[in-house]
């Protein structure tokens, strides 16, 4: 584990260092996820309601990424930047959604989760300032779809 050179504290003294029981935290957390040994602490984790939120995200970020690549394919010189940048953003979130069935962690997709209700939220908004309703309704739709899921998941459903 990386601690930094000027010492272990972590305090004002010493910025960009963390405390050793900090890093022996960090190092145990990162042997059970490379283990797979914390998979008893997320047994719980692969509900009805986890599958549920974990595929309502993953939805709801390719559909993301498909708007984006169609974007991107579409733009002319002066918008290519923005939609590679669009494109950037969505891939990272697709992966992200993707990676969820896989780790199992219901702390990881709530993250997951709520980012994309946050990223369909505000293309909701971007699509009302257009007057688009398509571009509105759509990802208003799926913003409350992945929120209600989440609420699920939260709840223990």
């Amino acid at each position: 584990m990386c601690v930094g050179l000027q010492g272990i504290d972590g305090g004002a003294a010493n910025p960009g260092t963390i405390s050793l029981p900090m890093a022996r935290t960090m190092q145990s957390l990162a042997v059970r996820v490379l283990t797979g040994a914390g998979r008893a602490v997320y047994a719980h984790a692969m509900s009805a309601a986890f599958w549920v939120c974990a595929s309502v995200t993953a939805i709801s970020s390719y559909v993301s990424l498909g708007y984006s690549i169609a974007g991107l394919r579409g733009a002319t010189a002066e918008t290519r930047v923005g939609f590679a940048y669009a494109l950037a953003r969505s891939v990272a979130l697709a992966v992200a959604a993707t990676v969820a069935f896989f780790v199992g962690s219901s702390d990881y997709l709530v993250a997951v989760a709520v980012a994309m209700v946050i990223v369909q939220a505000a293309d909701a908004v971007v699509g009302a300032r257009f007057g688009d309703r398509v571009t509105t309704y759509g990802p208003a739709a799926t913003a409350a779809a992945n929120a209600a899921a989440l609420v699920s998941l939260l709840a223990g459903g």
